[in-house]
């Protein structure tokens, strides 16, 4: 997968894993409150983590 979230609903933030490389992501990204994120493969697509439920 060139990319994962993984939504921490108890820290309220989401964990961004991008870019692997010999088995190991690359990238690593913390999204708080009111971040906003963006997905490469879907750019015109923008989420904050207040969209996300949970």
């Amino acid at each position: 997968m060139q990319e994962v979230w993984i939504v921490d609903v108890n820290d309220e933030r989401i964990e961004v894993y991008r870019s692997p490389e010999a088995g190991e992501y690359t990238e690593r990204r913390f999204a708080g409150r009111s971040d906003r994120l963006i997905c490469p493969d879907f750019p015109d697509v923008v989420l904050t983590v207040d969209d996300i439920p949970g």
